[in-house]
């Protein structure tokens, strides 16, 4: 006699188990996407801005300027060197000694990638096609072609003059185009910030517009803005620490600080450079009368 209270096995777990796992599977193979070698571009707006940094850095080291170039176009930017720019200003104001290799790396850059966009449209030639000298006819006896004169390239931003040469014969009619040579933007290496930088002009500015703005511009040996120099602006009971280049649209090696009136103020550019002392916001004399406090204007070199 079989016992009505003896349990059943519990199949339907096991069913409901085996069901999940195979709509599992089902829906993660035709329904979720995956993400394998996904662009940069799909990157989040913080993995964005890890991802231009380590170009940047990486630009440093190898200052390969085509590679960084190919590494940005990945994002698909509208224009990459603004974009390195903004992020550098805002790890700028930031004033984080952790990030600062980070900052200075994207505003070197960014500056880099801006001068050398304009030098590379102006370098690249056109192309040239064969002129014949001579007549119809004359080139039946004698035949003889000249080379319509190209655009002349910078020996120093060129990194090489091609001069294609041809050789025709009387039966060549058709008239073959020249290779065009694309000249290449030498990668320029990147000036060592830890250098002294020297006073080399102090002006006073008298616009309203300026009023009581101390302006510098930090440039390099050989005359070009330096950006991500680190300045430091100190005065009875205040100090007050930025960088150039936080206005690439003005100069990048710019940088302001707004004076106040009977205040002497001391500037240091870059770490190893003297201070300059005794700077002070001077008067200027207004057209219809009355004073108005006035700018100055410090230019720094490197010696």
């Amino acid at each position: 006699m079989k016992n009505k209270n003896s349990a059943t096995p519990p199949y339907y777990l096991l069913t409901g188990l085996l069901v999940g796992l195979i709509a599992g599977v089902i829906i993660s193979t035709f329904f979720l996407p995956a993400y394998v070698d996904v662009s940069p571009q799909a990157l989040t707006a913080a993995d964005r801005d890890v991802y231009r940094e380590l170009i940047a850095l990486a630009y440093n080291a190898e200052q390969d300027i085509g590679r960084a170039q190919a590494r940005l176009d990945l994002l698909k930017d509208k224009n990459p060197s603004v974009g390195l720019a903004a992020q550098s200003q805002q790890l700028f104001s930031m004033g984080s000694e952790e990030k600062m290799p980070q900052a200075k790396a994207m505003m070197q850059l960014a500056t880099f990638m801006a001068q050398s966009g304009a030098t590379a449209a102006a370098l690249t030639p056109t192309l040239q096609t064969l002129t014949p000298a001579a007549s119809e006819s004359t080139l039946e006896t004698q035949p003889e072609y000249v080379l319509t004169p190209s655009a002349t390239l910078d020996p120093n931003s060129a990194v090489k003059t091609a001069t294609p040469q041809a050789t025709f014969t009387p039966t060549e009619r058709a008239q073959t185009p020249l290779a065009t040579f694309t000249p290449q933007v030498t990668a320029t290496p990147l000036p060592a910030l830890s250098y002294p930088f020297e006073l080399e002009d102090q002006n006073k500015v008298c616009d309203p517009q300026l009023a009581g703005l101390l302006q510098l511009e930090v440039f390099d040996q050989a005359g070009n803005p330096v950006p991500g120099v680190r300045i430091n602006v100190t005065w009875q009971g205040g100090e007050d620490l930025f960088y150039s280049g936080l206005h690439p649209n003005i100069n990048p090696g710019y940088a302001d600080f707004t004076m106040q009136a009977n205040t002497n103020y001391a500037v240091k550019v870059g770490d190893l450079s003297k201070a300059v002392e005794k700077i002070t916001a001077p008067t200027c004399d207004k057209d219809g009368g009355g004073t108005y406090l006035g700018g100055v204007m410090l230019r720094f070199n490197q010696p």
